[in-house]
């Protein structure tokens, strides 16, 4: 393989480390970028049913980006690999 190759799959890799933490591990992510929720403001800014909408944003984000870099790392991969 080449080097452009392994560069393409270690950037997938971080993109999917990435969507992981975003999706599943939103504690990490909000306090790498300064995000907490002070449950005093955020209460003026809930919906109805009580749920953060920045963790909504965080969920969707993440599993798109964890897509994103599975199947660009997978794809160009199996391109090389083939005949």
């Amino acid at each position: 393989m080449s080097i452009t190759v392994v560069a393409v799959d270690l950037l997938g890799l971080v993109f999917v480390t990435g969507g992981f933490l975003m999706s599943f591990r939103q504690h990490v992510v909000r306090n790498a970028l300064c995000w907490w929720k002070p449950e005093s403001t955020l209460l003026a800014h809930r919906d109805p049913a009580g749920q953060d909408p920045i963790a909504y944003i965080l969920r969707i984000f993440g599993v798109m980006l964890m897509a994103f870099g599975a199947v660009v790392a997978i794809s160009i991969t199996l391109i090389n690999i083939g005949p």
